[in-house]
């Protein structure tokens, strides 16, 4: 599963464990509470204090939040997507481009759409402002993180605009 989720990783540029081990995963990223589907999901085998591990690519939760979904290899000696139990969860990882792409020099706010709304999207995320799926539409959520972004320097105006100073802000944290 590990050797499977490291070529999946590799083909869209983002880290990797190099590992084939499940839990080294739990290394790689960022650690998120909160998960959009492409995040890593890694799970115990075994018991939870076992070196036995699952991981794979989280693609959401059943209805009742008992069982979560991942696209994974190594499933029944395929791959497929499979229900796990969550009470099996060991956490969820954010992985991060292996050479972070460049922030946009534009001006966006509330409103704006594009690639350029994309990679704030994907900075955004990566650096754990959570801002909800990477889509190019600057919305509430997207402001909403750039607010909270923002609200952790004295540096910047939380006004929920991108402009030069949040993107200098920004990009320090995500290189």
């Amino acid at each position: 599963c590990s050797i499977f989720m490291n070529w999946c990783a590799k083909q869209v540029g983002l880290e990797q464990s190099g590992k084939a081990n499940a839990r080294s995963w739990l290394n790689c990223g960022k650690k998120v509470d909160s998960p959009e589907p492409g995040d890593a999901v890694i799970f115990w085998r075994g018991s939870e204090d076992s070196w036995k591990g699952h991981v794979g690519i989280f693609t959401g939760f059943d209805q009742t939040g008992e069982r979560i979904y991942c696209l994974g290899g190594n499933q029944g000696n395929q791959v497929s997507v499979t229900a796990y139990p969550s009470d099996r969860l060991l956490g969820f990882r954010r992985l991060k481009p292996e050479s972070p792409e460049s922030l946009p020099d534009s001006i966006l706010q509330n409103g704006d759409t594009g690639d350029e709304v994309k990679k704030v999207q994907k900075a955004l995320n990566l650096a754990g402002f959570e801002c909800g799926t990477v889509d190019g539409i600057f919305g509430p959520k997207t402001q909403g993180a750039i607010e909270k972004l923002q609200a952790t320097s004295d540096e910047l105006a939380v006004d929920g605009i991108y402009g030069p100073k949040t993107r200098r802000f920004l990009n320090n944290l995500i290189t």
